[in-house]
């Protein structure tokens, strides 16, 4: 059986639940019929809420689980809202109005409304840095592509001086930030400026350019640091 077959299955047990009472309990009152209504609503909040997260082809698990997390607990207590006022209506313990009943409810849908839109935004502000930051540790990975292949290529006496950078650049971190965008086009530009000086045979100028990469390498790592 799939997610959405269930999902759905699930919806039409809450209904058949949630309706059992109106048959059950009299005389049928209009505050039974207000939770009853209630009572649909959170069931189809909480099926609409599960069928998106379980349909959404983006995003974190985490913050999708988070806000269906939220219509979850909005369900819950929309149930023991209605429950506790339909016991003590009926027992005649409280005769409540019709009118603040359902103004229970309205202030209810309207905090968790709240709290859903406040969990939704935080979410699109999540997954905007989420998508930043693949983004960023895919470029410096390209560049341990590169560098992995131009220690490949050289050759002596300028092979070691390569592999460290390679190296230098295959154990630093990954993840950058706006701050990091100059030095590391800075980096970039000298890894293309290496290959040349590989591919001519200028062993002095590719050593010079290895100094200045460990040492723009270096910068970039403490500069990475102290934003963290």
């Amino acid at each position: 059986m799939s997610h959405n077959k269930r999902i759905f299955l699930g919806a039409v047990i809450a209904v058949i639940v949630f309706t059992v009472p109106v048959f059950l309990i009299t005389p049928v009152s209009g505050v039974l019929i207000a939770a009853y209504v209630a009572a649909l609503a959170a069931a189809a909040a909480v099926t609409t809420a599960l069928y998106l997260a379980v349909n959404r082809k983006t995003g974190l698990f985490v913050t999708t689980a988070g806000l269906t997390l939220v219509v979850w607990r909005y369900a819950i207590f929309n149930i023991l809202y209605s429950g506790v006022i339909l016991d003590l209506y009926c027992t005649g313990a409280w005769k409540i109005s019709l009118g603040w009943f359902v103004f229970g409810h309205i202030l209810l849908a309207a905090l968790y409304g709240w709290k859903f839109l406040a969990g939704d935004a935080g979410r699109e502000e999540i997954e905007k840095t989420e998508i930043k930051v693949r983004e960023s540790i895919a470029n410096w990975k390209h560049l341990q592509l590169k560098t992995s292949a131009l220690a490949s290529r050289a050759k002596e006496p300028v092979k070691k001086a390569v592999e460290s950078v390679r190296d230098a650049v295959r154990y630093a971190d990954p993840v950058t930030s706006p701050q990091l965008e100059k030095i590391e086009m800075e980096i970039e530009k000298n890894i293309d400026l290496l290959s040349q000086t590989i591919q001519l045979g200028e062993d002095k100028e590719t050593e010079h350019l290895v100094n200045d990469l460990l040492l723009q390498i270096k910068q970039r790592n403490a500069m990475a640091k102290s934003l963290k």
